[in-house]
């Protein structure tokens, strides 16, 4: 089996990309996944958490934004997004529903997605 590793070489240009990258990532997930994860704050009981979906909804960049309005955005968007993964992880597993595995697959994928957008956006504010 062969072996390929990339070793990274810190310029602009990759510190740009990561950026873009981590952006992409908070901008896809607002809009595949945002509206399943109000709906499971909405049945589990936890509809306040809207609050912070929000806070990341009003996040805008201008046209032509420079590296530092996205970085500043991408740090906005990380308190809302963590207490937004803590209040998933608040939810109790195997609850009084009709559906409990499903619930906790539903519980599981929000949580893994909250947590890739996370680390896109910790990987690219490190940089």
């Amino acid at each position: 089996m062969d072996l390929i590793a990339f070793t990274p070489v810190v310029t602009p240009v990759l510190r740009a990309s990561r950026l873009d990258f981590a952006l992409d990532s908070l901008d896809g997930w607002l809009g595949a996944e945002v509206g399943n994860l109000e709906d499971l704050f909405d049945i589990t009981g936890h509809g306040d958490a809207v609050d912070d979906i929000e806070v990341l909804r009003s996040l805008h960049l201008a046209p032509g934004a420079s590296p530092e309005d996205v970085r500043r955005l991408l740090e906005d968007a990380m308190l809302p997004l963590e207490r937004l993964l803590d209040r998933v992880w608040s939810i109790p597993l195997k609850g009084p529903f009709n559906d409990p595995s499903g619930l906790d697959a539903w519980i599981f994928r929000s949580e893994a997605r909250l947590e890739d957008v996370l680390s896109a956006l910790n990987l690219a504010l490190a940089a």
